[in-house]
C-alpha cells in the first residue's frame, strides 16, 4: 500500500490509520443542509425568473375600455382626454383650449369634472375606489411665455362619493364636497 498523504508520510512501525466513517446522525445533518441549500437556491432562481408582466387580464382591459368610453362620451369641453385605470383607481386628464375668460374656464372645469365624476360613480359594477380629474390647458407663466398648466384638479374617493346625491347636485355643490380640489387663480 502506498501512502496517499505525502506531506505527512506514516512513520515506520506505526499501524495504518483506519478510514473514518460518518455516523447516521452526521449523514442526516449533511442531507438536511444540502436540501435546505437546494430549496433556497430554487426559491432564489424562481423569484429571479418569475414573469413580471404588467398586461392586465382580459376583464380588467374590458373594464378600462368601458371606463374610457364613458369618459369620452361626456367629455364635451376637452380637446383631448387621457385616461389611466389601475385597480379601481381612475385618473382622467382633460386638455382644454383656453377659455374666453377666467370665469368661463373655471365654470367649464367644474362642470366637466362634475359630469365625469357623476358618470363614473353612478355607473354600476365599476369597482372604483378613487377618481381624479385633472384639467390642463394653455397658461401664461411669469415671463409671459405660454405653456400647459393646471386649470383645476379634483379627487374623490368611494367613501365620499357614497354620500353624494348626484341627481340633486350642481357642479358648484359637488366641487365643495370633493376630497380635494384645486383651481387656477385668476
Amino acid at each position: 500500500m502506498y501512502p496517499t498523504n505525502l506531506a505527512n508520510p506514516p512513520t515506520p512501525g506505526t499501524p495504518p490509520q483506519e478510514k473514518k466513517h460518518l455516523t447516521p446522525l452526521e449523514i442526516t445533518i449533511a442531507v438536511v443542509v444540502v436540501l435546505v441549500l437546494a430549496f433556497c437556491a430554487y426559491g432564489f432562481i424562481a423569484s429571479a425568473t418569475k414573469s413580471t408582466s404588467t398586461t392586465p387580464p382580459a376583464a380588467a382591459t374590458q373594464e378600462a375600455t368601458h371606463i374610457s368610453d364613458l369618459i369620452h362620451s361626456v367629455s364635451t369641453y376637452a380637446k383631448s382626454t387621457d385616461v389611466s385605470v389601475s385597480d379601481g383607481d381612475v385618473t382622467v386628464t382633460l386638455t382644454f383650449d383656453s377659455g374666453p375668460s377666467y370665469d368661463a374656464t373655471v365654470s367649464a372645469v367644474k362642470d366637466q369634472t362634475f359630469q365625469l365624476m357623476k358618470t363614473l360613480w353612478t355607473t354600476p359594477h365599476l369597482g372604483l375606489t378613487h377618481v381624479e380629474v385633472d384639467t390642463v390647458g394653455p397658461v401664461r407663466d411669469v415671463t409671459g411665455e405660454i405653456g400647459n398648466g393646471y386649470y383645476g384638479k379634483a379627487s374623490l374617493t368611494s367613501d365620499t362619493a357614497a354620500r353624494f346625491d348626484w341627481d340633486h347636485m350642481l357642479p358648484e355643490d359637488a366641487w365643495k364636497m370633493y376630497d380635494s380640489t384645486f383651481l387656477i387663480s385668476g
